[in-house]
């Protein structure tokens, strides 16, 4: 059964287990798109699409997100499928800082990575499945440690994977998202964006839901909402954030957010 344990300020274990696919994770799943992600996929095979890339994932992959990013899974329809998956803040590379690991730039550089060949790693990744699955609070710093010592021998071993292919077929979705991500202040919806890149309404409707998880309009109101957190974060006002991310009106920008953060903005940017 799927699980999330240990919700805390700088890190949560999520555990997503499905006999019975299809399943798709929407992107900013269970509320963390400003947070680093590593997911193993355990069992099953599918598509990962990070920001106008997609992945063909299968059991022993590891896929590395960092913050603010765009994510969803599409998993076949046969067999069965397993995902762990750990969100970071950045407080949780704090501690490693003093022994001057900088490991939260590895998430930034994405990409997929097979963890066949590694053991050690792929030992860790099960026993904080295991152990995340007993729901223990007692052992909340023990998992907290397994992740961290997991993110030690990830940054020797990403120096030496390599990275999946996305698959073929997904150059107009990567051109697409790079449009609406250069262009989140303007008017953005079908037909500006049919209109800009010659692209077809099969494309917009069937293709781009495909690899994204979402419809284009969702994708839109996410990348806006994600665009609006960031420059928050950098000292704009809340008003201005909005404005500039593309939102119309404030209020459409506090519904959206309430609806996709799940509280409201001066709420979720409080101290």
């Amino acid at each position: 059964m799927p699980y999330t344990v240990f919700p805390c300020r700088s890190f949560k274990v999520k555990y997503t287990g499905n006999p019975s696919p299809p399943h798709i994770t929407a992107a900013d799943d269970y509320r963390c798109g400003d947070s680093f992600l590593a997911t193993v996929f355990l069992k099953g095979r599918g598509v990962c699409f990070v920001d106008g890339e997609s992945y063909i994932i299968e059991a022993g992959d590891m896929v590395l997100i960092g913050p603010e990013c765009m994510r969803s899974f599409r998993v076949e329809q046969t067999g069965e499928h397993e995902r762990l998956s750990v969100y970071l803040s950045a407080d949780a590379f704090l501690p490693l800082r003093e022994y001057d690991l900088q490991l939260d730039k590895m998430f930034y550089a994405g990409g997929v990575h097979r963890l066949s060949d590694h053991p050690r790693i792929w030992e860790q990744v099960l026993f904080i499945r295991d152990t995340a699955a007993a729901c223990d609070a007692a052992r909340q710093a023990e998992v907290h440690l397994a992740v961290l010592q997991l993110l030690v021998r990830l940054s020797d071993v990403t120096k030496r994977t390599t990275a999946a292919e996305p698959p073929c077929g997904s150059l107009q979705v990567r051109e697409i998202c790079r449009y609406i991500a250069d262009n989140l202040g303007e008017k953005l919806d079908h037909a500006s964006i049919k209109a800009a890149l010659s692209v077809s309404r099969y494309q917009l409707t069937q293709i781009f839901p495909r690899y994204t998880g979402m419809t284009l309009t969702e994708y839109i109101l996410q990348k806006r909402i994600l665009r609006a957190t960031e420059l928050v974060r950098q000292g704009f006002s809340l008003t201005e954030a909005a404005a500039e991310a593309g939102f119309s009106t404030y209020s459409h920008f506090y519904k959206e957010f309430r609806r996709i953060r799940g509280v409201s903005p001066g709420k979720y940017f409080s101290p």
